[in-house]
């Protein structure tokens, strides 16, 4: 069988009474509604909106190839009159319909029949990686789509396992994760987030560019496991792509909304891609293995928490770093040395307890400067056995 998502197109040149054609551009749909990515001087956004049902549909093919019929109808709820031309995509499989919609509140309706949209249509199908190790995933272990912003752009995707699915894996090591990408995101960078609240993630656990292979499931092994502590987890992809292009593979639903459909549009908040219409979760999946005890001692700089990278950072900026006993002993009395730009070693002494596989954060007893505009600073901080 083959789950088929098609989706409706509208591409326009825009006329108005007595001047030609003045521009011709790629529409993107939100829901049915056409998004405008900008106009001539001489057409009102008011004057250039058309609407198309339905925007999307999802077809089982049980025994392809199979011929698809289906009526959709484009409205012209304009004064003017708009040429357009519909492109119905089946991942990549065009088909165009050209029609001069010459009439305000027109309608054009019109029959897709003898399309066979199903011959060449590549899919992942079932991941090769679903052997004995535990995973975690809302997807079901198969693409049968992928998805892309028509106009390309940055932005991430994720999946989000709550404290109610993550506690029953304490102690275990999340170890390798896996993503079906279609079209190749050229950058892409892998990210584990730890507890935020159920809307965002917190601090960044994990992150790693990666460089994913099309049309296939990517299995990506971490370069230094992440602990299950038992909090929420976050897995996300920060993906960049051109126009046109589908990096993202989909089950076949439905969605685990709010859990396995996560997307952020850079500079915005986390949203439930479902309620965009897409029922689907993202092919994506972590894969865990099982704990071992670690040294007696290991002690280690687990992420430096201030200051973050920002444009605006001064001459008197604090710094708070967190510590981690990764070994079996408790631990006190932490050297750590700290390093600014290849400077000076700072050295000072944490006097406070660490138990075995325990946390927390420390202010470093200096003062930063890091005011120089357009300066890249490198800071080297870690624990230092005396």
């Amino acid at each position: 069988m083959k789950v088929i998502k098609y989706f409706i197109l509208l591409n326009q040149i825009l006329w108005v009474v007595g001047v030609c054609a003045q521009h011709t551009h790629q529409a993107e749909l939100i829901g049915n509604l056409q998004k405008i990515a900008f106009f001539p001087d001489q057409v009102r956004p008011s004057d250039t909106i058309l609407s198309v049902c339905p925007a999307s549909w999802t077809e089982n093919h049980y025994d392809p190839p199979k011929v698809t019929v289906k009526d959709f109808t484009v409205t012209n709820t304009s004064p003017s009159a708009i040429t357009f031309f519909v492109s119905v995509n089946p991942d990549s499989l065009p088909e165009n319909i050209h029609k001069n919609l010459d009439i305000a509140d027109g309608k054009f309706k019109k029959q897709l029949t003898d399309f066979d949209f199903s011959v060449d249509t590549i899919y992942g199908g079932a991941s090769p990686n679903q052997l004995d190790e535990v995973s975690i995933r809302y997807d079901d272990g198969v693409n049968i789509s992928s998805w892309g912003r028509l106009l390309g752009g940055v932005y991430e995707i994720a999946a989000y396992f709550p404290d109610t699915i993550m506690q029953q894996y304490a102690g275990m090591l999340l170890s390798q994760i896996e993503f079906y990408t279609h079209d190749i995101p050229v950058p892409c960078k892998l990210k584990i987030y730890d507890e935020g609240t159920p809307d965002e993630p917190g601090l960044i656990l994990y992150e790693e560019l990666v460089f994913p292979d099309s049309l296939t499931w990517n299995l990506f092994t971490l370069s230094a496991d992440v602990e299950i502590t038992g909090n929420d987890l976050w897995i996300a992809f920060e993906i960049t792509h051109i126009a046109g292009e589908t990096p993202l593979g989909m089950d076949a639903g439905p969605a685990v909304s709010g859990f396995g459909d996560l997307i952020n549009f850079a500079g915005f908040s986390w949203i439930n891609f479902s309620g965009f219409g897409f029922d689907y979760n993202w092919n994506l999946a972590g894969y865990l293995s099982e704990g071992s005890p670690g040294a007696a001692n290991d002690v280690g700089v687990q992420a430096i928490v201030q200051p973050e990278s920002d444009y605006n950072l001064g001459s008197e900026e604090n710094m708070i770093i967190r510590i981690k006993n990764y070994g079996t002993s408790v631990q006190d009395n932490i050297p750590v040395e700290l390093i600014l730009d290849n400077g000076i070693p700072f050295n000072f002494v944490i006097s406070d307890t660490l138990q075995s596989g325990e946390s927390k954060n420390f202010y470093v007893p200096t003062i930063l400067d890091l005011s120089n505009v357009g300066q890249t600073y490198i800071i080297n901080v870690y624990h230092s056995w005396g």
